[in-house]
């Protein structure tokens, strides 16, 4: 199934029925539920923040118009500071979970419970490759695929690439894995320090 892209804005600060406090972090998903489709949002550390309110408002439109999309908000309350993976999955829930797209996202939340939401790169790997045998095998292999460099770094013996858009990330890991000096092949993803 072809995955649609959905615009998407954060906002760190109180909307709708959430209160206006410093502990909430809202995000706008477009949506249209006259499709049967809506974001669903799995937070993977309940214990960090947890899903305070989620509402979805219409776009406007003219008079007895059917199927008019809008915006799916979550409002999310930062409980201790801390981050936590969460997962938006557009689907119908009810047709075994059939899933239009999938977004994965870092919620954030420092000492005084501010926070904020940062969206994981989907199409985007990073290449590590034995200093020995070279790049030249990798980068042949990423012109034959059709990916992109975005990044070849000097200090380390990796490229950071983005896969086509007709590609999946998990094909591309497979593919990129087989290239002689591919010591690994990981997703593009922010790792966050915790001082405490």
């Amino acid at each position: 199934m072809k995955k649609s892209i959905l615009p998407i804005i954060v906002l760190v600060s109180s909307f709708l029925s959430c209160n206006s406090t410093n502990n909430i972090v809202s995000i706008e998903l477009e949506s249209n539920p006259t499709t049967g489709y809506s974001w669903q949002a799995k937070i993977f550390d309940e214990s960090i923040a947890k899903l305070k309110d989620e509402k979805f408002i219409q776009n406007t439109h003219k008079n007895k118009m059917t199927g008019v999309g809008g915006k799916q908000i979550f409002c999310f309350e930062c409980i201790k500071k801390g981050s936590t993976e969460i997962t938006f999955t557009y689907k119908r829930p009810w047709i075994n979970g059939e899933t239009a797209d999938e977004k994965k996202a870092i919620l954030i939340s420092d000492n005084k419970l501010n926070g904020k939401i940062e969206f994981q790169n989907e199409k985007t790997l990073i290449i590590s490759i034995d200093s020995e045998i070279g790049k030249s095998n990798v980068l042949n292999a990423i012109k034959n695929y059709g990916a992109e460099i975005i990044y070849d770094y000097n200090i380390i013996s990796a490229i950071a690439i983005k896969i086509p858009d007709n590609k999946t990330i998990e094909d591309a890991k497979k593919y990129f894995s087989k290239i002689n000096g591919v010591i690994n092949v990981e997703k593009d993803k922010k790792m966050y320090l915790d001082n405490n």
